[in-house]
């Protein structure tokens, strides 16, 4: 016992999954691979051969009739018999292409050595949904549904709104493991706004459960909050990233001769992945693509001036949005930073998380506007509701209302003012401020400071940390004494 054996070489090749098995696995099959290119058989694009796009042992054969697609397999069947290798039959099939100005497609009948592979209307190549029309709908909805499983999968974790982890480390699980897999393998697509408008709402409404805000709030409230930018957003990045990947490959590669080809002859104009893509770096003022092409670089450099141009032009836009809501009137939209979580929902080490998590529900409520007060109701209640504060019955129970002035609630926030004014210190005169500018301060303390250029903000977590604190007591004191009253006067009938 205790004893170590000699060393030894495992020689049992590499394991599945491997960073380098994908490309270890090219090389094994790379005399395949110019077998299908010398052929002169299947698609081409102009004097380009492209009839064997692969990604490891995910092979697909592109062919412009039935006779030339049966030559490729045939290729393809020879060489598994002579690799001694076995090819998936269930996985080995064939997708016809829907011609343009035509509604259906031939049926070709194609073998795989003594088996006729079978024809689907759709197939899954290198993880990406394919149908014979070429649209992204079914690929969009797949993503929906292992988008959805994965965020259920993840809701025991605690990712999910009220009770469960603090926005910030939610909106770092959601970034991380369904992002990625809502948006996999569109940017092959790039599908127009509506193509992607089910994704766009998946991903509102999940955002605006994380920041426990009602599904009716401002959409610009959850991106600025969350530090998110919409879907498209995301797809032209991903995009974007392929496109200087492909830059950065020999010239003589098939993907950047196509590069050439389609920007040379069809530019901005054309119907091609390339074409839509010149549109794109239009959209964020980046170089031409022809530029890219001629002087690539680095992809690292690629990344920073990518995600740059994107955010910038995604930050512009949604402020813009934000400005035109009145709801938003009270939140910072000036702090919206892609990529950052905004400082309101920010708990810091030496706050009380558990706590924080259960305050910041209210907090976020007031500062989108979504709070339920009387004077609300009344604006969009059919019925005749008065709008008059059912607590005090002295004014209309707007938010400054509510929170400065009810009487019935004074009690609950006269010590936690104290505390605020005692927390702003010289910074702030909060006492000596009016009720609008103490409002907006309460609801969102960055309204008021600049975070970029200030770099004293540590007080300013304090005070939101005691305005949370306000805010909830308020709530708290309010359902209370509600649930005292009658329950028609309840709704101010």
């Amino acid at each position: 016992m205790g004893n170590t054996s000699d060393e030894f070489i495992i020689e049992q090749g590499v394991r599945q999954g491997g960073i380098l098995s994908a490309d270890l696995y090219k090389v094994y099959i790379n005399q395949l691979l110019d077998r299908l290119y010398y052929c002169g058989f299947g698609a081409k694009i102009g004097d380009i051969i492209c009839n064997a796009p692969t990604c490891a042992d995910d092979l697909s054969t592109l062919g412009d009739s039935t006779q030339e697609l049966q030559m490729l397999c045939s290729i393809a069947n020879d060489y598994s018999k002579m690799e001694r290798y076995e090819l998936q039959p269930k996985k080995s099939v064939v997708l016809p292409h829907l011609k343009k100005r035509s509604k259906t497609t031939d049926t070709p009948v194609i073998f795989l050595g003594d088996q006729q592979m079978p024809v689907v209307d759709k197939t899954t190549h290198v993880g990406v949904v394919r149908t014979p029309d070429n649209s992204p709908t079914t690929a969009i909805q797949e993503n929906l549904q292992k988008a959805r499983r994965t965020l259920y999968s993840l809701m025991s974790a605690g990712l999910h709104g009220e009770n469960g982890l603090d926005p910030e480390t939610c909106i770092h699980l959601f970034r991380t493991y369904v992002i990625p897999i809502l948006t996999y393998g569109l940017e092959i697509y790039l599908p127009s706004p509506n193509d992607i408008r089910p994704l766009e709402m998946f991903l509102k409404k999940v955002l605006k459960q994380i920041l426990s805000i009602p599904v009716t709030t401002a959409d610009p409230a959850s991106f600025i909050l969350s530090g998110l930018v919409p879907v498209e957003a995301i797809i032209h990045l991903r995009a974007l990233s392929l496109f200087g990947n492909i830059a950065l490959l020999d010239d003589s590669s098939i993907e950047k001769r196509l590069a050439y080809r389609q920007l040379t002859i069809h530019g901005h104009t054309g119907s091609s992945w390339f074409s839509n893509l010149a549109i794109i770096t239009t959209k964020y003022e980046l170089p031409n693509p022809m530029e890219i092409l001629r002087d690539p670089v680095s992809k690292s450099q690629w990344k920073t001036v990518t995600l740059r141009a994107v955010y910038a032009y995604w930050g512009r836009r949604i402020k813009q949005q934000a400005l035109t809501y009145s709801s938003l009137e009270y939140l910072s939209v000036g702090h919206y930073n892609p990529g950052k979580i905004h400082p309101l929902l920010r708990i810091t080490e030496t706050q009380t998380q558990s706590r924080e998590v259960n305050r910041l529900p209210v907090k976020t409520k007031l500062v989108t506007g979504t709070y339920s007060l009387q004077s609300t109701r009344a604006a969009f209640n059919n019925l005749d509701v008065d709008p008059t504060c059912l607590l005090c019955k002295t004014s209309a129970e707007t938010l400054e209302h509510f929170i400065l002035h009810c009487t019935k609630l004074q009690h609950v926030r006269v010590q936690i003012l104290c505390d605020i004014a005692s927390a702003c210190g010289e910074n702030i005169n909060f006492s000596q401020l009016c009720t609008s500018d103490q409002l907006r301060i309460i609801l969102d303390v960055y309204s008021t400071v600049d975070v970029v250029h200030n770099k004293n903000t540590e007080y300013l977590a304090e005070i939101d940390r005691h305005t949370r604190r306000l805010c909830h007591a308020l709530h708290c004191e309010r359902k209370k004494l509600f649930a005292l009253l009658p329950t028609r006067r309840r709704y101010g009938l």
